[in-house]
């Protein structure tokens, strides 16, 4: 949880809002900002899809 928290806190969401958020809504942003950086989420699976 502590680093779910620290890369939405480094993605710019406010420490506190990220600490109250469920861990389902904790896992929709990391999503977001992963798939913004580029990454492919593959919700099927629950993982991130490889870059090769």
């Amino acid at each position: 949880m502590l680093k779910e928290i620290l890369k939405l806190v480094g993605a710019g969401v406010p420490y506190d809002v990220a600490l109250n958020w469920t861990p389902a809504r904790r896992l929709a942003a990391l999503v977001a900002v992963g798939e913004l950086a580029g990454g492919v989420f593959d919700w099927n699976r629950l993982a991130w899809n490889d870059p090769t």
